[in-house]
């Protein structure tokens, strides 16, 4: 068992390098130089991602939690639109985890990425005897 004051480091760290990446993200982005400072500045970027991605994988409950304390930084720093539109292009956009979690079909997260859409996936598919419940309700209806 780890201490309670070696978990408080632990998670006031964690927090440290997600606001810190999310302010250099969002300052990546924003740049559309293309002079030397700026391409050095992408390369940076996009080895912050790919370490950050090993966090944001990371299998634990509080993967979700992380998951939404990084974007909620992106979110105070830039607004939704910018969000919205970080999460399409790289160096997010192209990343795992946005991947993955986009393939996972939480529904929240569609509705976030569809502008308020409700997601196209039924959320009860996957459950058992679904379909024999969908085809009986159907049938009833059916004139």
């Amino acid at each position: 068992n780890t201490p309670p004051d070696e978990l408080l480091r632990l998670i006031a760290k964690t927090r440290c390098i997600l606001s810190l990446a999310a302010q250099s993200i969002c300052q990546s982005l924003n740049n559309e130089e293309k002079n030397a400072e700026a391409v050095k500045e992408s390369a940076m970027v996009k080895l912050l991602c790919n370490q950050l991605e090993k966090l944001l994988l990371l299998p634990s409950p509080m993967q979700r939690p992380i998951r939404m304390f990084f974007l909620k930084n992106l979110e105070r720093a830039r607004g939704t639109t910018f969000l919205r539109s970080a999460m399409q292009q790289p160096p997010l956009g192209s990343s795992k985890w946005v991947k993955e979690w986009r393939e996972s079909g939480e529904a929240g997260l569609i509705r976030f990425l569809g502008s308020g859409k409700l997601p196209r996936n039924n959320p009860f598919k996957g459950m058992p005897y679904f379909s024999d419940v969908d085809n009986a309700i159907a049938a009833s209806i059916a004139p």
